[in-house]
């Protein structure tokens, strides 16, 4: 059993602020007095009237979508689209050396028919450092999403 590290601070981080949570339900609640769209029910067939009724589907996602619910989709989009940018523009170096490369690796091996171990292993190196950052970058974008759905949680 580890005792030497707790979990707590980092659930602590991972919820959402008062501040958040609090906005996200005053919108919920004034949208809802507005009222959300009603969906109606489509009507059974003639000979299907009187059985049991068919399952209701979930309605299409753009009939609920509204300003708030918009404008969160929108802020995680360019909140991940920014990561992104930044990721390659901090990583453009490794990016142009893995690209070129990958061509040099794979011209080695399959037109010359030479491996190259030397060469086959600092590709390994360049696509290693590229997945870890490309990693980190998903898992705070990953973040970002998670956030957003708490947020739209506490809306609806």
């Amino acid at each position: 059993m580890i005792t030497s590290d707790s979990v707590n601070g980092v659930v602590r981080r991972g919820r959402l602020g008062r501040t958040a949570r609090f906005a996200a339900r005053r919108r919920g609640k004034r949208d809802g007095a507005r009222g959300v769209p009603r969906i109606p029910l489509p009507e059974p067939p003639e000979e299907q009237k009187g059985e049991i009724p068919p399952p209701i589907e979930p309605p299409a996602p753009e009939l609920l979508i509204t300003p708030y619910v918009m404008e969160v989709r929108t802020g995680v989009r360019r909140a991940t689209e920014q990561m992104r940018s930044a990721l390659i523009g901090r990583e453009h170096a490794l990016l142009s050396r893995v690209r070129a490369e990958s061509v040099r690796v794979v011209t080695q091996y399959d037109v010359r028919e030479d491996p190259r171990p030397a060469a086959l292993a600092r590709y390994g190196h360049w696509v290693g450092q590229w997945r870890t950052s490309v990693d980190r970058c998903r898992s705070h974008a990953q973040a970002v999403a998670d956030q957003a759905n708490q947020r739209l949680a506490c809306y609806w």
